[in-house]
C-alpha cells in the first residue's frame, strides 16, 4: 500500500480507457467524456471535471480544501492510469488499484467557498477541521478504544490562538498517540508525527538509545533502530551460504530482499518491503511491480529445489498490495480470494473489493515458515494474510503490528499533512485482524538483543529444527579445543575457563591457558574475579529475600539507609529495590567518583593515582560502602553533584535505563540494612551454600593466591602486565569471585526453576521472581529481572573489568548454556576479539548433538 500518493490525483491524471459502449465517432478524450461531479464519499475526495480542467478537493463536515486544479493535458500527463465512465460511475485504474467514484448533481456547498491554506490559519481553525477529519473518515476508534469526543473536550479547551506551531503540533499528536495506529501520522515542515503499537525492538532500541546517557551522549532512538536493522542483515547472511547468497539493492543497505540457501537445503527469504524493487530513481508503482514480479521469478527459481523455506518479513514496513499479491501467487496452488477491503467509517461505507490470489505454473508447496514481528506491518501483513491461508504455510514469531488500511491523506488549513485509516480489511473467511495483528501458529521471540552478538534468530532456529536441520553447526570436543588453544595463542589472551551446560547437566568444562605470572595452568576450578557477572549473584540474593517475605521489590530504600538521598528526582519518586535492580533509579556513575572507587588492598591507596603517577583521586581510599554512598547521595556529600542522577537530564526515579554500578552497590547495602546481616554473608546463606558452591565468595579483601591474576594489555609496550591486587568500595557490583564449575551449577538452577542434582538448591519463587520482566521502562534487551538480561528464551549478562572478562548465556528452552570467565584485558582488541570467537565455539559445541 503505497503511502506517498493520493488516489484521487492519480485517477483523474489519466491516461484514456475506451468505454465497452463507446461511441467510435465520439472523438472526445475519457476525461471529457467524464465531465460532472464524482465523489468518494468515505474517502472525502471530490473531483469536479469540467471541459478545459480537472480540480481536485478534500472535504470533511466541517470543511473543503481545494488540492489542485489542473488542465486536461497537465492531467493526462502526470499518471499512466486508465480511466472508464460507466454511467454514474467513475472507475479509475492505476495499475495496482482500481477506485470507483459515484456521480453527484453539483458540488458540496462547503466547497463553493473553499478554505484557502495559508501558513498563518489560527490553531482553532486547524484544531476543528484535524478534528473533523478525524471524526469523518477514522475507521477503528471503537476497535482501538478511543473516545473522540472526549478527546475533543479535552483538548479543546487547551488550544490557543497565540500558541507556538511546535506547541499545536505537540498536542495533535498527544490527541491521536493512544490509537497506536502505523497509518496515522501528522507532517509539517519542521516535525513528523508517527506512533506504532509497542515492539519489543522498538523498546529495545529506546533502551539502548538512553542507556547512553550514562556516558552524556543524547542518541537518537531511530539510528538505534537502523543499527539493528543493520545487524540483524548480518545475522541473517551467517544462515546463508557465500555462493548462494543474492541481494537487492546488491551493495547498499538496508536490502529489500536477501536470499539463498543454508548449508542444509533451506531455503530463505527475507523480504523487507512491498514498494522498492525497481533501480531507477523515481520509477513508478507499474514499474516497481514488474521489477517484483522479475526478482521474485529469480528467486524461485533459485530456491526451488530446496526442502522448505523460510520467509522472513519480521521486518517489512509495506508498500503496495500488488506487489505482496505478487509474492504470495508463488506460493498458492490454485485461484482464490486473496482479501476484501472496503472503506468504513462515519462519512460513510465504501464500495467492497474483493481481491484475487492468482498462482503459477509450478508453485512451491514444501513447507514454509512465515516469521513475522510486532513492526510487521501494512502491505506486509496483506501478504502475511494471503499467505496464512495456504496449506503449507506455518506462521511463526510475533503478532503482527495491525495496521492494514491504505493511508487517506487530508492537508491542514495550514499547509500540514495527516494520515489516517479509513478502510477495513478481511481475509477470505471475513475476519478482520485490525489492531490485533495476525496471531502466529507459533510464538517464537522475533527479536533479541543479543542475536548480532550470537548470530543467531530463535525463529531461524525454530522452523530450521522443524524441518529437521541443525540450528548450529557440530564441534567435535577436540575441534573445539583445538581452536580455543590457537585463539589464545594467536590473541595473547593470557587465560580461559569455558563450562557447557546441555539439556540441564554440565558437559564439559576445562581450562585453557595461564592463571597468573608463574604460568601455573588455568583449570576448571580456578577462581575468577566475575566482574559484572555479579550482579546476577545480587539478583539471586535479593530475589531470595523478596520470595521469603523478608523484604518487598516495591520497598522504598530511603528509610533503610543511615543517610539520606537528596536528588529531587528521588524525593518526588521514592527509588525501590525494583529500581535499583533495573536500573531504572536515576543513579547514574559519574565517571571521575566511580572510577575512585577501586583501590589497591596492599596500599589502600586508589588505581588510578598508583598506576596513572597523578592524584586524581583521594590519597588514600576509605573502603567504606556507607561512607562512599552517603558522600555520593546526600548533599553534603563531598562527592555529591547533579552528574551523579539521571535528573540533569529531565528524567526522574522509573524514567529511563541507565547501566549503574553505584546503584547495584546501594541495593547490596540497602538489602543488609533491611536483614542486619552483612550482604557477604547473605550471599553466602541464600546462594553458595545451597548450591553447594565451594569455590566462590566475594572479594572484599586481599586476594587468595589461587585466583587468577587479572592481566591488561599495555599498549606502548606490546605487552601484558599483571594487575596489582585491587578491589572496589563498590564490592557487590563485581566484585565476585568462583570458577566454571561453580557458575554452572548457578547457571543450571536459574534455568531449572532452582533445581540441580534432583534437589531443590534455590526456592522455585526465587528464580521464577529473579527471570520475570520487573520494569515497563525501556531496557536494552527485550526485559530485564533481577539484574537478569532477558531476551526471550535468553537470560545473559556479561561484565568486565581491569584484567576480567566474563559471560554467562543461559538458553531456557533447551537448558543449554554457556559459562566463559577469563583474565583478560576487555580493552584490548585482540582479546575481545577472541574472547568473542571463543563463545561462538562454545555455542556451538553446547548445541552439538
Amino acid at each position: 500500500m503505497n503511502r506517498k500518493l493520493s488516489t484521487l490525483a492519480i485517477a483523474i491524471s489519466a491516461a484514456t480507457l475506451l468505454s465497452a459502449c463507446n461511441d467510435n465517432n465520439d472523438n472526445r478524450t475519457e476525461l471529457q467524456k467524464a465531465q460532472g461531479v464524482w465523489l468518494r464519499t468515505s474517502y472525502g475526495e471530490v473531483v469536479e471535471i469540467d471541459e478545459d480542467y480537472v480540480t481536485q478537493y478534500q472535504v470533511n463536515s466541517q470543511g473543503c480544501i481545494q488540492v489542485s486544479k489542473q488542465n486536461h493535458q497537465q492531467a493526462k500527463n502526470s499518471h499512466f492510469i486508465q480511466v472508464l465512465r460507466v454511467d454514474d460511475t467513475l472507475k479509475v485504474n492505476d495499475d495496482t488499484n482500481i477506485s470507483i467514484y459515484s456521480s453527484a448533481d453539483k458540488l458540496p456547498d462547503l466547497c463553493n467557498n473553499p478554505i484557502v491554506v495559508k501558513n498563518n490559519t489560527k490553531p482553532s481553525e486547524v484544531f476543528t477541521y484535524f478534528w473533523h477529519t478525524f471524526n469523518d473518515y477514522y475507521a477503528f476508534f471503537d476497535i482501538r478504544a478511543l473516545d473522540w469526543q472526549a478527546q475533543y473536550q479535552a483538548y479543546a479547551p487547551l488550544i490557543d490562538d497565540a500558541m507556538a506551531d511546535d506547541e499545536l503540533f505537540e498536542l495533535l499528536a498527544q490527541m491521536v498517540a493512544p490509537l497506536q495506529d502505523a497509518h496515522v501520522y501528522i507532517e509539517s515542515d519542521e516535525q513528523e508525527f508517527n506512533v506504532i503499537k509497542p515492539s519489543p525492538i522498538l523498546r529495545s532500541a529506546e533502551g539502548q538509545a538512553k542507556s547512553y546517557l550514562r556516558f552524556g551522549f543524547d542518541v537518537d532512538t531511530m539510528d538505534v533502530v537502523e543499527s539493528i536493522l543493520e545487524e540483524y542483515e548480518d545475522t541473517t547472511i551467517s544462515y546463508i551460504t557465500t555462493d548462494s547468497l543474492q541481494t537487492f539493492p546488491a551493495d547498499d543497505s538496508p536490502k529489500t530482499l536477501i536470499w539463498g540457501k543454508t548449508y542444509d537445503n533451506v531455503g530463505i527469504l527475507v523480504i523487507n518491503n512491498m514498494a522498492e524493487f525497481h533501480t531507477a530513481p523515481g520509477a513508478n508503482e507499474q514499474q516497481h511491480l514488474l521489477a517484483a514480479e522479475q526478482h521474485i521469478e529469480r528467486i524461485m527459481l533459485a530456491l526451488k529445489d530446496t526442502d522448505g523455506m523460510i520467509i522472513d518479513i519480521r521486518n517489512n514496513l509495506g508498500g503496495e498490495d500488488a506487489i505482496a499479491k505478487v509474492f504470495a501467487k508463488h506460493f498458492n496452488e490454485k485461484e482464490s480470494i486473496a482479501f476484501h477491503k472496503r472503506a468504513n467509517n462515519r462519512a460513510g461505507l465504501g464500495p467492497q473489493s474483493h481481491h484475487v490470489l492468482a498462482t503459477v505454473k509450478h508453485p512451491y508447496l514444501k513447507p514454509v515458515y512465515l516469521l513475522t514481528s510486532q513492526i510487521t506491518v501494512s502491505a506486509g501483513e496483506v501478504f502475511a494474510m494471503m499467505m496464512k491461508q495456504l496449506p503449507q504455510v506455518i506462521h511463526v514469531g510475533e503478532e503482527t503490528s495491525g495496521a492494514f488500511s491504505d493511508v487517506l491523506r487530508f492537508t491542514l488549513p495550514n499547509g500540514w499533512e495527516i494520515g489516517l485509516s479509513n478502510e477495513v480489511y478481511r481475509n477470505a473467511a471475513g475476519k478482520s485482524f485490525e489492531a490485533i495483528g495476525l496471531q502466529p501458529d507459533v510464538e517464537v521471540p522475533a527479536f533479541s538483543n543479543l542475536s548480532g552478538e550470537l548470530q543467531h534468530f530463535a525463529s531461524y532456529d525454530y522452523a530450521l529444527a522443524a524441518l529437521g536441520k541443525q540450528t548450529y553447526s557440530s564441534i567435535s570436543v577436540t575441534s573445539f579445543e583445538s581452536q580455543v588453544t590457537d585463539l589464545i595463542s594467536q590473541s595473547g589472551l593470557p587465560g580461559l575457563a569455558v563450562a557447557i551446560v546441555q539439556n540441564g547437566k554440565m558437559t564439559y568444562s576445562q581450562g585453557f591457558g595461564m592463571a597468573n605470572v608463574q604460568g601455573a595452568p588455568v583449570h576448571a576450578d580456578t577462581p575468577f574475579y566475575l566482574a559484572s557477572v555479579s550482579k546476577t549473584l545480587v539478583g539471586a540474593t535479593l530475589a531470595h529475600a523478596v520470595s521469603t517475605g523478608e523484604t518487598s521489590v516495591d520497598e522504598p530504600i530511603a528509610p533503610l539507609l543511615p543517610f539520606a538521598i537528596n536528588a529531587t528526582s528521588a524525593l518526588e519518586t521514592p527509588i525501590t529495590f525494583r529500581h535499583l535492580i533495573t536500573h531504572t533509579s536515576g543513579i547514574i556513575d559519574e565517571l571521575s567518583t566511580y572510577t575512585c572507587a577501586y583501590y589497591l588492598h596492599e596500599t589502600m591507596q586508589s588505581v588510578n593515582n598508583a598506576l596513572l603517577g597523578k592524584d586524581i583521586c583521594d590519597e588514600q581510599i576509605n573502603p567504606d560502602i556507607g561512607t562512599y554512598l552517603s558522600n555520593y547521595l546526600t548533599h553534603s556529600g563531598s562527592t555529591y553533584q547533579q552528574q551523579n542522577f539521571t535528573a540533569q537530564y529531565g528524567y526522574g526515579t522509573g524514567d529511563v535505563y541507565v547501566y549503574s554500578n553505584i546503584a547495584t552497590a546501594l541495593a547490596a547495602f540497602a538489602l543488609e540494612q533491611k536483614l542486619h546481616t552483612p550482604f557477604v554473608e547473605l550471599v553466602q546463606s541464600y546462594v553458595f551454600e545451597p548450591l553447594s558452591m565451594h569455590d566462590s565468595h566475594w572479594g572484599v579483601g586481599p586476594t587468595a593466591d589461587n585466583v587468577a591474576t587479572r592481566f591488561v594489555f599495555l599498549e606502548k609496550d606490546n605487552t601484558l602486565m599483571p594487575m596489582p591486587d585491587y578491589g572496589a568500595i563498590t564490592y557487590a557490583d563485581g566484585s565476585a569471585i568462583s570458577t566454571v564449575n561453580d557458575l554452572a551449577r548457578f547457571l543450571i538452577a536459574s534455568m531449572n526453576q532452582g533445581k540441580i542434582d534432583q534437589q531443590q538448591a534455590l526456592l522455585e519463587d526465587t528464580v521464577l521472581t529473579m527471570l520475570s520482566p520487573q520494569t515497563d521502562t525501556p531496557t536494552p534487551s527485550r526485559d530485564i529481572g533481577y539484574f537478569w538480561e532477558l531476551d526471550g528464551d535468553i537470560i545473559h549478562h556479561d561484565g568486565s573489568d581491569p584484567g576480567v572478562m566474563s559471560q554467562l548465556i543461559g538458553d531456557l528452552k533447551h537448558n543449554t548454556g554457556v559459562v566463559l570467565l577469563s583474565n583478560g584485558d576487555d580493552d584490548h582488541q585482540a582479546h575481545e576479539e577472541a574472547m568473542y570467537a571463543i563463545q561462538q565455539l562454545a555455542l556451538q559445541l553446547a548445541y552439538s548433538k
